[in-house]
């Protein structure tokens, strides 16, 4: 299994105290560590962590080279402490509009019990508060990377002891077999079959389960432990 490749790689150094973390990725073209998916972790002052998962429209060489010029960019913007309404604004701003795809961008604050959501044409990250059922995390409708024009609005949900946290590129959950709501049907099920596993138990489950896609797939499951 392919777990980290180029840019599709932590750049923080250590992981929030309070949360346990898993993270994979697995190429579209069987042997070559080549797509536009990405994730990145980003570790911020008070214990918080920002999380970046996004999706380059196209594959191969050129989709990589994206995925990796706007994946440094991102992740210098949120070292700067660029706050996470202009974050994908500033994105629009430096690049231009040269490029198309999807992004999530969210500040986990295991202190505080929160996550705050930017999310751009991007899947809906799947929240298991412990003892309920799986559900979307809802945002304002906003457009994709490479067209957002203004500041988003942020959405803040609850994060507290033991909830589950699941994000992920739409390879995860697209098949030409099935509708984009079916497949994201699946994925809720699949999380709610092992959501008492250990996080890494749980990412190697939903890519074995969620097998049979034709694009690259990314994933990132985090748990607070308190």
């Amino acid at each position: 299994m392919t777990r980290l490749a180029g840019r599709l790689r932590s750049s923080a150094r250590s992981t929030p105290s309070g949360l346990e973390i898993a993270t994979r990725y697995q190429p579209a073209m069987s042997g070559l560590h080549l797509g536009g998916d990405w994730y990145d972790l980003v570790r911020l002052d008070q214990d918080r962590l920002a999380v970046v998962v996004g999706d380059v429209v196209g594959h191969r060489v050129e989709a990589a080279a994206d995925m990796a010029q706007l994946g440094t960019m991102l992740d210098t913007l949120i070292r700067l402490g660029v706050p996470l309404e202009e974050v994908l604004l500033r994105l629009t701003d430096l690049l231009g509009v040269g490029f198309l795809g999807t992004c999530l961008v969210m500040v986990v604050d295991p202190v505080a019990g929160e996550v705050r959501v930017a999310r751009a044409g991007h899947p809906h990250p799947v929240l298991l508060p412990r003892g309920r059922p799986a559900e979307p995390v809802h945002t304002v409708n906003a457009l994709p990377m490479g067209m957002v024009n203004e500041p988003m609005t942020v959405t803040t949900v609850p994060f507290g002891l033991g909830d589950l946290l699941v994000a992920y590129t739409d390879g995860l959950v697209e098949r030409r077999d099935q509708g984009y709501d079916e497949g994201v049907a699946a994925l809720h099920r699949a999380v709610e079959a092992v959501r008492d596993r250990p996080v890494e138990a749980i990412a190697d489950a939903l890519l074995a389960d969620l097998a049979g896609g034709e694009d690259d797939q990314a994933l990132v499951v985090i748990r607070h432990v308190g």
